[in-house]
């Protein structure tokens, strides 16, 4: 829930214009996001790239 929270505080910040979420840095949020997605969907599935199959 925090990083969610420190996502919401950086978009509100007047700095922010937008953009592409940049996957070399934000791609554990990206996954975040995508797993939360899932979830709520109702699909449970082990992302690419993870070999641990007891997500």
């Amino acid at each position: 829930m925090g990083i969610v929270e420190r996502v919401q505080l950086g978009l509100s910040n007047t700095a922010f214009t937008g953009g592409r979420m940049c996957s070399k840095f934000e791609e554990p949020l990206h996954r975040y996001q995508n797993w939360v997605a899932d979830r709520m969907c109702g699909i449970h599935r082990v992302p690419s790239g993870d070999n641990d199959a007891r997500v």
